[in-house]
């Protein structure tokens, strides 16, 4: 069996992923001892052998919710936020003076991947009804994939998301 919580398993992370894991396990009569690492997401998803993962909502929309059951939605009660929302920033380099989101745009836009919910739906849900269309696309690779290098020159304009 396999049990995977590798979206936000960031090695600063890992001893609360393994603690978040060993209180879910609790409740799993032979569910594995350890989590599986270091595997690609969607091999894990389509794993005959799967018990227990975590995916980003936008996989699960577009791709997974007629192959998989959703079990549970995390809520980290963060502050100002409703049950089960997050809160996001878009970010630009310290150097650039736009302030308002209308002044960007036509540029350059970063985003980690296109199936990613913080990273592409909800800032794309938030500035749609803006007409706001950004210039160059640029996808980073960050979240699931590893960040491509050199960065594009002035460096990218770093999507968190909006709600």
């Amino acid at each position: 069996m396999i049990a995977w919580l590798g979206m936000y398993d960031l090695p600063g992370l890992r001893d609360r992923t393994d603690r978040l894991w060993a209180a879910v396990r609790a409740h799993l009569p032979g569910a594995p001892e350890n989590l599986l690492r270091g595997s690609d997401p969607w091999s894990v998803w389509s794993s005959p052998d799967l018990l227990l993962a975590q995916t980003c909502s936008m996989p699960f929309r577009t791709r997974l919710k007629d192959r998989v059951t959703l079990v549970a939605t995390p809520d980290h009660r963060l502050e100002g936020c409703a049950p089960g929302q997050y809160r996001s920033v878009l970010v630009a380099r310290a150097e650039d003076r736009r302030e308002a989101l209308a002044d960007f745009q036509g540029a350059r836009f970063a985003y980690n991947e296109a199936l990613s919910q913080s990273g592409w739906a909800a800032p794309m849900t938030h500035v749609a009804p803006l007409g706001l269309r950004f210039g160059a696309l640029v996808r980073t690779g960050g979240g699931m994939s590893p960040r491509p290098g050199p960065w594009p020159r002035g460096g990218p304009i770093w999507p968190r998301s909006t709600r």
